[in-house]
């Protein structure tokens, strides 16, 4: 085999597991995107149902906070509150940034703040197959 087939041959070998695991990833996205704003819609956030990647949730999530910043800030503080997001995080971007700069910067705090969430439930989930001979 002429040397630089082998390297063609590992490079496309690389380039296809390249693409599967972007098509994972990108998979997972959607997935971790649809829970999340599965949740928020629990919290009583109104957001689009074609909400398919991270950025049309920031967007969508970015309109109702700025609109809960205009209109109704108590809202919004117990929202963050019962999302558990960080109060002093929030308290420094109030203080620092534009209401459109805060308010996508507090949509990424929620979308983190669930993320975290997610995490730790799947790894409870993991816990939970533990035969009990290993306790």
């Amino acid at each position: 085999m002429p040397p630089g087939l082998h390297f063609l041959l590992q490079s496309d070998l690389a380039g296809t597991r390249l693409k599967c695991f972007l098509k994972e990833k990108l998979m997972n996205n959607k997935i971790e995107t649809k829970e999340i704003r599965d949740q928020l819609q629990l919290m009583g956030l109104s957001l689009k149902e074609d909400i398919h990647s991270y950025a049309d949730l920031l967007q969508d999530l970015s309109y109702h906070i700025n609109n809960l910043i205009t209109n109704n800030f108590t809202n919004l503080i117990n929202l963050l509150y019962r999302l558990d997001v960080n109060e002093e995080k929030v308290r420094k971007l109030l203080k620092e940034q534009t209401n459109e700069l805060t308010s996508a910067s507090i949509a990424k705090l929620i979308i983190e703040r669930q993320q975290k969430k997610m995490q730790m439930k799947a790894s409870f989930k993991k816990d939970e197959n533990i035969s009990e001979e290993e306790y």
